[in-house]
């Protein structure tokens, strides 16, 4: 949780002293945990009484029971009614026949940014929908969860390169599940 609440810190500072209000956190592969940690940031930021945060999951799971279903024509007021936790709202966003996610969630966020101080989407790996690549110009920053030992660093190389080469010049990379070889006592100690 230590590293999370550094992570919150990291997107509440942002560039220039202006917090990165959109981010998007995506994976190059399934299950790396990209969920677990947007909604752990998400309670890590609205931990602050003043901060109200949207999480947008764009993952098809049955996850977030609890998740408002986002439209073309959702009402910010609608939203606001159904908070998950305090200050946590949530929404999910699926293709709906002939617009994509990122063009449903597009004709809501600039009433949404000025609602919220932080949306954090939870996207899909890139690899598996590129239609995600859309969307990562127009974030703040960037999130690329990663499973330690489960990504060779040359995928991970050609993936940051693509986000950079499509306009993303903000990227956190997480790295998760890490396995500690050394005892935890031992990294207390140093």
């Amino acid at each position: 949780m230590l590293q999370v609440r550094g992570l919150s810190e990291q997107l509440n500072l942002g560039a220039d002293g202006k917090p990165h209000k959109l981010v998007l956190a995506s994976a190059i592969q399934k299950r790396h945990g990209v969920s677990s940690l947007v909604e752990n940031l998400a309670v890590s930021l609205a931990a602050n009484p003043d901060c109200k945060v949207l999480v947008v999951t764009c993952c098809e799971s049955d996850a977030g029971n609890g998740f408002l279903q986002l439209t073309e024509h959702t009402a910010i007021s609608e939203i606001i009614e159904n908070p998950v936790l305090q200050n946590v709202y949530a929404v999910k966003c699926l293709d709906s026949g002939t617009l994509s996610r990122w063009s449903i969630l597009q004709k809501n966020l600039s009433e949404i940014l000025q609602e919220f101080n932080h949306v954090l989407i939870d996207a899909p790996p890139l690899s598996n929908e590129p239609e995600m690549l859309r969307i990562v110009p127009d974030v703040d920053y960037m999130l690329l969860v990663l499973k330690a030992h489960a990504v060779k660093w040359q995928v991970l190389r050609k993936t940051r390169q693509l986000i950079e080469q499509v306009g993303q010049k903000n990227i956190g990379i997480v790295l998760n599940r890490r396995k500690f070889f050394i005892p935890e006592k031992l990294y207390k100690l140093i």
